[in-house]
C-alpha cells in the first residue's frame, strides 16, 4: 500500500499496460486446451487375450531334413505387413530366425505387463517349422548331414512379429514393447500405426541393385570372354 502512495498520480491514472496500472499484475483465470477423448467403440476384446504357447517343434511324425536356404530371410517381407485388428506391435527391420526361446521371451514378457481386460496380443508369425541340423562337438568331418538340433521360423524385413490392440495408447505398451524388442535378433523396432511405407522403398532398391548388378555382369562377361581367348 505504501508503494502505491508513493507513485505518482499520473502513473496509476495511465493508460493499462500488459502488467496492469501503474506496474500491478493483473491475475487472469485461464482454460487448458486437453485433447479429445480416443473412440473405443467398435473395438472387441477376444476371450482369451493373452498370447498362446508356441509350439517347440511341428506335430509331424516324418521331418525331412532341409538345407540353409536363406531366401527365407533376404529381401522385404510380403505377408503380416499390414495390421488387422490391433493399432501396435514389434517389427521386424531385418531378416533373421526366431526360436522357440524367443517367442517364450515375448509371451511372458507381454503377457505379464498388458492389462488383459482392456488389451489383447496376436501372434503374427508361425511357429517355428524349419528344421536346424546340428554334428555334435568333436565330431569329424563327413559321414552326411547331422541330426536336428532345433525349429525356427524364417522372418523378412518389415514383417509384423506381434500385435497388440484394444483400449489402450502408445504410452501404455511403448515400455514393454521396448524391452522386448531388444531381446531379438531380428534388429526389432516397436511400430503404431502404418510404419510400412519404408518397405516399399527398401524393395525398389533392391530391385535398383539388382538391375545395377545384371548391367555390370553383362558389361563385364565380354571382357572377361575376350581376354579368356587371348
Amino acid at each position: 500500500m505504501w508503494r502505491l502512495a508513493r507513485c505518482p498520480l499520473s502513473v496509476l491514472v495511465g493508460t493499462p499496460t500488459p502488467t496492469g496500472f501503474g506496474g500491478i499484475k493483473i491475475l487472469t483465470a485461464g482454460y487448458r486446451k486437453y485433447d479429445p477423448l480416443p473412440d473405443y467403440t467398435g473395438i472387441v476384446i477376444p476371450e482369451k487375450p493373452k498370447l498362446k504357447i508356441v509350439e517347440r517343434q511341428p506335430n509331424l511324425l516324418k521331418v525331412r531334413r532341409q538345407p540353409k536356404n536363406l531366401r527365407d530371410i533376404r529381401g522385404p517381407s510380403t505377408e503380416a505387413t499390414e495390421f488387422t485388428e490391433g493399432k501396435f506391435g514389434i517389427l521386424a527391420m531385418g531378416g533373421g530366425y526366431l526360436r522357440w526361446v524367443h517367442f517364450e521371451v515375448m509371451r511372458l514378457s507381454i503377457n505379464r505387463h498388458m492389462n488383459s481386460k482392456t488389451m489383447f496380443a496376436l501372434w503374427r508369425v508361425p511357429p517355428p517349422y524349419k528344421p536346424v541340423t546340428r554334428k555334435g562337438l568333436g565330431h569329424r568331418m563327413g559321414g552326411g548331414k547331422g541330426a536336428i538340433d532345433h525349429y525356427v521360423s524364417a522372418v523378412k524385413a518389415g514383417r509384423l512379429i506381434v500385435e497388440i490392440g484394444g483400449q489402450c495408447e502408445y504410452t501404455e505398451v511403448k515400455y514393454f514393447l521396448t524391452q522386448v524388442a531388444k531381446k531379438l535378433p531380428l534388429k526389432p523396432k516397436q511400430s503404431a500405426g502404418k510404419p510400412f511405407k519404408r518397405c516399399g522403398t527398401e524393395k525398389r532398391r533392391g530391385d535398383v541393385i539388382t538391375r545395377i548388378h545384371g548391367l555390370l555382369s553383362a558389361l563385364l562377361l565380354p571382357i572377361c570372354w575376350e581376354y579368356g581367348n587371348i
